[in-house]
Parts: structure tokens; C-alpha cells; sequence
């Protein structure tokens, strides 16, 4: 049986920072990076996956390029790792982004209740949505992951933890794992 490739796009990166707690001196960047680099890639690649990271350092790559980067690598799906943020500290949870009407759907949906087993946050849902390039733009199946509020004083400091991002990590492993039985 041929390898399945699993793309991992890695937000941010580089001059972009992405969201930022101040007061936990926390990075989106820096922990979507670990998390994609360090936990996701390892262990998909243990059960036997190929994997494409679109960035493998701290880098920023165009939007644009990311998706193209994504079809070149003949990728059977994308996830996109991000971390929320909002001008509210109390909002919190975690949702995940997919292509209306794709099987990216059912992959959001599995990784999401992941998320929310896994990780005890509150179920924000999946969202359809065209309006993200990460999500519409590549060729495969594409999710966009939001799994905690890095805003959220509670959820900052457990993205400080590297338990918390590898329960993260493996959330999205399980996702994809699950997927794949289905897909």
C-alpha cells in the first residue's frame, strides 16, 4: 500500500508572529511550530505516514506559496495549525475550519472531537467555510485548526505546557489516523 502524504502547515513563522500573549511571553508561531515540527510530524511518521511540513524553521511563507507548496507535495490532505485569539480574554475552546461539501469535513470532525476528549476545552464545532486559503486553496482535503485561545489566560498557559501540546499533537494524529480508516 502506497504511503499516504500528510501536509503540515505550520502558521505563521518568521517576521509574523501570529497572535501573541503578552503576559505569557507566548508566540503563536512558536508553539503551532512545536507542535507541527516537533510532536506531529514524529509521530505520524512513526505510524507510517509521509509528511510535508511547509515549513520546517522559522519562516514566512506567502499564503500563496503555502498552498502551492501543499498540491506540489501530492499531499492526500492538509491540516493548517493555528491557535486562536480574540480581543476578549473569556473566549475559549477550540473549532476547526474545513471546505464545505469535501471529505476535509469529516477530518475536521474527527480531529475536533479529539480536541475537545483530549484536551477538555469547550466544543466550538467545525466550520464550513471559502473564505480561508489554507482551507479552500489546496487540491486535497484541507482543515485549518484553531484548538485553544491563546488570548484565553487559562488556555495561554496550558499552550506553555508541552504536555498540553502534545495532547494537541496528538489529537490531530488520532484525526488523521481515524481518517484514513474512512478515506
Amino acid at each position: 500500500m502506497e504511503k499516504k502524504i500528510v501536509a503540515i502547515d505550520n502558521g505563521h513563522g518568521g517576521d509574523d508572529p501570529g497572535s501573541v500573549n503578552k503576559n505569557l511571553d507566548l508566540n503563536e508561531k512558536d508553539v503551532v511550530h512545536d507542535i507541527g515540527y516537533n510532536m506531529v510530524k514524529p509521530i505520524l511518521e512513526h505510524w507510517g505516514y509521509s509528511v510535508f511540513m511547509v515549513r520546517d524553521k522559522d519562516v514566512f511563507v506567502e499564503l500563496r506559496d503555502r498552498v502551492e507548496l501543499i498540491d506540489r507535495s501530492g499531499a492526500d490532505i492538509s491540516i493548517s495549525i493555528h491557535n486562536n485569539a480574540f480581543h476578549d480574554p473569556s473566549a475559549h475552546g477550540s473549532e476547526v475550519y474545513h471546505y464545505p461539501g469535501s471529505t476535509g469535513e469529516y477530518l475536521a470532525k474527527k480531529v475536533q472531537e479529539n480536541f475537545v476528549e483530549k484536551l477538555g476545552v469547550a466544543d466550538r464545532g467545525i466550520k464550513p467555510t471559502k473564505s480561508l486559503a489554507l482551507v479552500e486553496g489546496p487540491d486535497a482535503p484541507a482543515i485549518l485548526c484553531e484548538p485553544s485561545f491563546i488570548s484565553n489566560p487559562e488556555e495561554g498557559k496550558n499552550l506553555s505546557s508541552k504536555w498540553y501540546r502534545f495532547l494537541i499533537a496528538y489529537s490531530i494524529c488520532d484525526g488523521v489516523r481515524e481518517y484514513f480508516e474512512k478515506y
